[in-house]
C-alpha cells in the first residue's frame, strides 16, 4: 500500500473503532461536535471525554466510575495514564481546587528563543491604535518563510491569549508577499508578548452559569478590500472560553450593516454552543443575551422591516424559488402582468 494513502486511512479507521467502543460502552456521542461523548450513570454521575486522534481528555463527578472506565480502557486499548491534565498540545493547564489556568508560556519561551527575540524590549500593546497595514507600503520585502513561520505560531499561541488574535489575522493578510513594515508588527506582538510571559486564562468555579456573549465590529477596517472585521466572545459563568476575530465574507455599506452581520455571526455560535451545553448537561434555560452596542443593529434584528428579511423584498423571486401567493404578490409589485 502506498504509504501517503497508509497514513490517510489509518486516523479513519482508528477513529471507528474507537467510535464503536464508545457506543458499545453506553456513551453518547454529541450531535455537534463529533469528537464529544458523555456517559451518564445512577444519581447524575457523569463521564465526559473528549477525543484528539488518540489522546483522550477525560472528567467526571465519580471518580469509581472513572476508574472503571479507565480499567476497561487497558484492557482493550494499550493506553498510558498521564493522570490529572497539566500539559496538554503545547497548552499548560494548572488546576486547584474550583480554579484552573491555562497558558502556554513554556511555548511562548521556545518561540523567543526561535526567532532571536529572548531580550527584546517589551511594549505595553500588541498593536498601535488606529495603525493601518497595506499590501503594497512602499518598505523593502521580507522573508516570507520567517514571516509564515511567525504568524502560525501566533495564531496558534492566540489559543490562550485571545487579546492578541486581532492583530495576529490582521497581519496574516500578508503571508504571500511581506514587507519590512509588515515584520515589523509582527514583532511588535512578540515584543507585547515578553512584556506578558506570564499570562494565560483563568477559570473558576460558578454554580449554574448562564451563556453571555459579546458582538461588535469595525466597519471596512481592512483597507485591501474594505471589509469590515467581526468579533465575538462567549463565557459561563467565568472569562470567555470562545472567541474570534474575522473579517466578514462581504463588503458593508455602513456601521448598522457591519455590526448586524457580527452580531449574525455571534447567533450561530451561540446556537452551537448551546448545543454543546445542553450535551454536557447544562441547558440554558431562558434565551441567551448578546451584548452589541449598536442601536442600529439591534432594532435591525429586532423589527424584520428594516432590513432584508421583510416580507416585501422584491429581490427575493430573483434568488429563490417562492410559494404561489407570494410569487404573484411580488409579480405585481415588479410590474410583471397579463396583458
Amino acid at each position: 500500500m502506498d504509504p501517503a494513502w497508509r497514513w490517510a486511512v489509518t486516523p479513519r479507521a482508528w477513529y471507528s473503532r474507537i467510535d464503536d467502543y464508545f457506543t458499545e460502552q453506553g456513551f453518547k456521542k454529541s450531535s455537534s461536535e463529533s469528537t464529544l461523548y458523555v456517559k451518564e450513570g445512577l444519581s447524575g454521575k457523569k463521564i465526559i471525554i473528549s477525543l484528539y486522534v488518540d489522546d483522550l481528555v477525560l472528567t467526571g463527578n465519580d471518580e469509581q466510575l472513572i476508574a472503571e472506565f479507565k480499567r476497561h480502557m487497558k484492557e482493550n486499548f494499550e493506553m498510558n495514564d498521564l493522570g490529572l491534565m497539566n500539559y496538554f498540545l503545547g497548552i499548560e493547564v494548572e488546576q486547584q481546587e474550583g480554579h484552573v489556568f491555562i497558558s502556554q508560556r513554556r511555548y511562548l519561551k521556545e518561540l523567543l528563543s526561535k526567532f532571536n527575540m529572548e531580550g527584546c524590549k517589551a511594549v505595553a500593546t500588541p498593536f498601535v491604535t488606529h495603525e493601518k497595514f497595506y499590501k503594497d507600503d512602499g518598505s523593502p520585502k521580507a522573508d516570507p518563510s520567517l514571516y509564515r513561520s511567525m504568524i502560525g505560531s501566533l495564531l496558534y499561541l492566540s489559543s490562550t491569549r485571545p487579546n492578541i488574535q486581532y492583530a495576529t489575522n490582521m497581519l496574516s493578510q500578508f503571508t504571500q508577499a511581506p514587507s519590512e513594515n509588515h515584520l515589523s508588527g509582527v514583532k511588535r506582538i512578540f515584543r507585547y508578548l515578553q512584556g506578558s510571559k506570564n499570562y494565560g486564562i483563568h477559570y473558576h468555579h460558578e454554580v449554574g452559569g448562564t451563556l453571555h456573549g459579546y458582538t461588535d465590529s469595525d466597519w471596512a477596517g481592512s483597507l485591501e478590500d474594505m471589509r469590515s472585521i467581526s468579533g465575538y466572545a462567549f463565557s459561563i459563568g467565568s472569562n470567555i472560553f470562545s472567541w474570534i476575530s474575522r473579517k466578514q465574507k462581504t463588503t458593508s455599506q455602513s456601521t448598522a450593516e457591519a455590526e448586524y452581520v457580527a452580531a449574525a455571526l455571534a447567533a450561530n455560535q451561540t446556537t452551537w454552543l448551546r448545543y454543546i451545553l445542553t450535551d454536557l448537561g447544562e441547558l440554558q434555560q431562558g434565551p441567551t443575551r448578546i451584548l452589541c452596542d449598536s442601536k442600529s443593529a439591534i432594532c435591525m434584528s429586532k423589527n424584520p422591516v428594516f432590513h432584508s428579511r421583510s416580507n416585501d423584498q422584491l429581490a427575493d423571486c430573483f434568488t429563490k424559488g417562492l410559494q404561489k401567493v407570494k410569487l404573484a404578490k411580488l409579480r405585481r409589485r415588479i410590474g410583471v402582468q397579463e396583458k
